[in-house]
């Protein structure tokens, strides 16, 4: 045979080789994925599988094999030009699934011209194998149905569910060429717009890319629906793209849409897909993974949700401080759910935790939101329980009559807030706050610790809050040297007085929109609200911060409201700048110091006595220390002890024994717990007492009369003045004591009254003075004799008498009285004044015939002698002669008259024989 027919013998026969080979492919079909080993995608579930047309003849199968992973979820479906939903179907394709050890787990024979649902039961759309191994998928043309063999696509891939998060380890290219664990694919589905994909990738490995692909959009008319869920457009599986949708590969160098894809610079870097389709309704993506160098396992999650429920699963959110508002968003917390937030408090402390805002509405007719919120100890021990009405905001005190939380434990409290599904319409936000409360004029410690690497943490910043009604308000700050802060800052959040903010259990509440940074100026600065902020760029009132210039440099914020006597709610920030300790600071608003008042103060000490000092004292805040200072040489050196608190408000403290001569001075001291601070002082002496005794010869004398006054006195040889004190007189006498102490006096007083007599002594160095028991003595004065006689007892009427008399003992010009009484009581008054020697005299003329009486009076003086009268002298004044003849013939008769009666008495006896 020539050259060149043996040539092209060889041709023609390396063609029917050819032919034959596929005709033998296309009679035994087996699965491309596992005969060609070079394909990087063999055998795994995100590869669609080609059925041509005529590759299953009626009656034949057709099995692929793929390796699936137990109680994962994938979406196995079968779809294309065989699918015919009209009345004369012509492909009847039946579908069996057996598992890695060959038991058939599932069978899918719909009707002709439907595509077949390999959901894992009737009701379910995706596949979830219980083994993990090769699965195959046997595609059957029924004979009893099917009257051809049209083109069809297999696809297995799996789901993924959205917010979830999921691993798969990667291997980059080797030889620059892709291998099995090169790439992977998977699916989701979502209505959401917005997607966000993350992905954390490990040291170990640098990420080619990471892309996203719309597949399916049926409510668009892009892809088609399967029990509920899209089918991707079958060309898009192929890398076509039709209206922005599909172009699926897994090549590196394949189509990618720059706005849904992510790449690495460096291995470790993670990867963000931020993407927002511009088309609604459920969409179908795939998403694809590829790598580049290197090994590792990396984690993803496709988030859709970016409700706070969807960044937070758990629905706990942990706040790492007390010091900031947290927003609870609408519909965060639905109807009948909850969210709980977790906070590290100390025992004791007091904590302002309250929750308002929007959801609060005391309106009758509007929808109406009820949070209830239910506190819960470190052990997870319900410690209370607020369940107000709807729409009404809820108390947080620890019971029902105080306005602040305070812990028993320290540790981690867990406030949960629930969306009453009983009472509440509604889902609407609010804010909760839980930030420490602390008292004005009293310390507090906070420990601080600057940035690190430039970058604050924890402790660099925090916020307490205090109200008061004072308009003056000093933050001391005291900082350690190993501190440097940054600034303190005080701002303004409530005043409900003037309708910023609200009260609550008689407690302001900060105005809301403030706590989150708003301001709210009244015509000054210094009465700008809100601006809360923990940020050392943020808002501050110049008026009312303070700054360091260096390490442990003390600060002082000094400010004054406009506001008298309004109740203002404040927020006090410390911001640290670099190093770390305990600042201690103080709210100071009272400025008063306390008040003290010495309790009968002493005045003398004896050596053999301890001296003990008394004192109230009151202050408006809490006493924070009241002592004793004394000292015994003028200051030179001192002693201080504390005073106790005997009763409410009285301290007292006692001054040790000093010896006699010693002169104490003393202060009584106090400081409160704003440091004010307030003394009083006071001084006695310490000297040896004296006891002086008294008594008198005689209690009852009269004016001049001699007394004798004895006594005696502790300390021999010391002159004692005697006083004498009447009620206007006072007289003073010395007597010196003898060797024992013993003293008189002879004294006689010349005045009448009640005299006061006692013993004094001044004293010396080491003794007191002393005073005795005084005693009485009544001095009575002399009641003088009075005599008074007449020249004659009888005289004539017109003539004088004389009258003469004297006092005794005499007294020199004494005024007598000369009465002069007629027989009819009535007188007649004169007065003479007594001679040197007692006497006096005068002459009176009658001026009635008759019986006289006359007496002499005394009236006393002021001083020694009391009144005194005479006896009454009588006298008769008679009637001149012409008088005296008929008194005579008056007595002839009654003699003459008289004579005869007797003679007639006389005769008659006579006659009766009595004579």
């Amino acid at each position: 045979m020539p050259r060149a027919h043996l040539m092209q013998f060889f041709r023609v026969l390396i063609v029917f080789l050819i032919i034959g080979y596929y005709t033998t492919w296309h009679l035994f079909p087996v699965d491309v994925l596992a005969q060609e080993y070079t394909n990087p995608y063999k055998g795994k579930p995100l590869y669609p599988i080609k059925i041509f047309e005529s590759d299953i003849p009626v009656g034949n199968s057709s099995s692929h094999q793929i390796f699936l992973q137990n109680y994962h979820t994938y979406h196995v479906y079968c779809y294309g030009e065989w699918v015919d939903y009209g009345s004369d179907p012509e492909t009847d394709y039946d579908i069996y699934v057996y598992d890695p050890e060959g038991e058939l787990v599932a069978s899918h024979t719909e009707a002709a011209g439907l595509p077949e649902h390999l959901g894992t039961t009737v009701d379910q759309p995706f596949f979830t194998p219980q083994i993990t191994g090769d699965y195959s998928f046997t595609i059957k043309n029924d004979p009893r149905e099917s009257e051809g063999a049209k083109e069809a696509t297999l696809m297995v891939i799996e789901h993924i569910e959205c917010g979830q998060l999921y691993t798969r380890n990667l291997k980059g290219k080797v030889d620059g060429e892709p291998v099995e664990g090169t790439s992977w694919a998977y699916e989701f589905c979502t209505d959401s717009k917005h997607i966000e994909v993350w992905i954390d990738v490990p040291d170990s490995l640098d990420m080619y890319e990471a892309r996203l692909y719309p597949m399916a959009n049926p409510s668009k008319n892009v892809g088609i629906t399967l029990n509920g869920v899209p089918l991707a457009l079958e060309s898009g599986l192929y890398g076509e793209l039709t209206r922005g949708y599909g172009g699926y590969n897994l090549n590196s160098t394949g189509f990618r849409n720059p706005d849904a894809m992510a790449s690495c610079e460096y291995p470790g870097q993670d990867m963000l897909i931020n993407y927002t389709h511009p088309d609604s309704g459920n969409t179908l993506y795939h998403l694809v993974l590829i790598a580049e160098d290197g090994e590792g396992e990396i984690s993803f999650r496709v988030k859709t949700d970016f409700s706070p429920r969807a960044y937070n699963p758990s629905h706990t959110t942990f706040l790492n401080k007390p010091v900031s508002p947290v927003k609870i968003e609408d519909s965060q917390i639905p109807i009948g759910e909850d969210w709980t937030y977790v906070y590290s408090l100390t025992e004791n402390r007091s904590y302002h935790v309250y929750c308002y805002g929007d959801w609060i509405d005391e309106g009758r007719e509007t929808a109406k939101t009820d949070y209830d919120i239910y506190v819960y100890d470190p052990q997870d021990q319900l410690v209370s329980s607020h369940t107000e009405s709807a729409g009404l905001p809820e108390h947080l005190g620890t019971t029902v009559d105080q306005p602040f939380f305070t812990p028993q434990k320290t540790g981690n409290y867990s406030f949960t807030i629930r969306n009453d599904p009983r009472e509440s319409d509604g889902e609407k936000d609010g804010t909760f706050m839980v930030i420490e409360h602390v008292d004005c004029n009293t310390w507090h410690q906070r420990y601080l610790q600057g940035k690190v690497n430039s970058r604050p943490v924890t402790d660099t910043g925090w916020a307490y809050e205090f109200y008061t009604n004072s308009n003056r308000i000093e933050i001391w700050i005291n900082v350690p040297d190993s501190l440097d802060m940054y600034e303190t800052r005080l701002y303004l959040m409530a005043n409900p007085s003037r309708d910023i903010g609200t009260t609550l259990n008689e407690v302001p509440l900060a105005w809301e929109p403030g706590l989150y940074g708003s301001l709210r100026s009244i015509k000054t600065p210094q009465a700008t609200f809100g601006g809360f902020n923990l940020d050392d760029r943020g808002y501050k009132n110049l008026d009312a911060m303070a700054s360091c210039e260096y390490a442990g440099q003390d600060m002082l914020i000094n400010y004054t409201s406009p506001y008298k006597s309004d109740f203002i709610l404040y927020h006090l920030v410390l911001l640290a700048e670099s190093g770390q300790g305990n600042v201690r600071f103080m709210v100071k608003t009272d400025f008063d110091p306390p008040q003290i008042s010495l309790i009968d103060p002493i005045e003398r000490a004896y050596p053999s006595h301890e001296a003990t000092i008394m004192a109230n004292v009151s202050d408006e805040t809490k006493l924070e220390r009241v002592w004793l200072a004394y000292t015994a040489d003028n200051w030179l050196t001192s002693t201080s002890v504390d005073m106790d608190e005997t009763q409410n408000g009285t301290y007292g403290a006692t001054v040790s024994r000093q010896s006699a001569g010693t002169f104490v001075k003393y202060k009584v001291l106090a400081v409160d717990a704003a440091e004010n601070q307030a003394e009083v002082s006071g001084n006695y002496s310490v000297k040896n007492p004296t006891q002086i005794e008294i008594s008198l010869s005689k209690y009852i004398c009269n004016v001049d009369e001699t007394v004798s006054v004895d006594g005696s006195i502790s300390h021999g040889g010391a002159l004692v003045t005697l006083n004498y004190t009447s009620t206007n007189t006072e007289v003073l006498r010395s007597a010196r004591a003898d060797s024992n102490g013993i003293f008189s006096d002879l004294y006689g007083l010349a005045n009448f009254g009640i005299w006061k007599i006692s013993a004094s002594w001044l004293g010396n160095e080491t003794c007191f003075g002393a005073v005795s028991n005084s005693e009485s003595l009544a001095v009575s004065k002399i009641i003088p004799s009075l005599t008074c006689n007449v020249t004659a007892k009888f005289l004539n009427l017109g003539e004088k008498i004389s009258v003469n008399g004297s006092i005794n003992p005499p007294i020199t010009l004494a005024q007598i009285r000369i009465v002069f009484t007629r027989h009819n009581g009535s007188t007649v008054e004169t007065s003479e004044y007594t001679y040197v020697n007692g006497t006096f005299g005068t002459e009176f003329t009658p001026d009635s015939a008759g019986p006289w009486e006359v007496v002499a009076k005394f009236g006393g003086d002021s001083i020694r002698y009391g009144a005194s009268q005479s006896y009454p002298i009588s006298f008769v004044v008679e009637e001149k002669s012409i008088f005296n003849m008929e008194f005579f013939i008056y007595i002839g008769v009654a003699g003459a008259t008289g004579a005869v009666a007797l003679v007639t008495v006389m005769r008659m006896r006579r006659g009766r024989g009595e004579v």
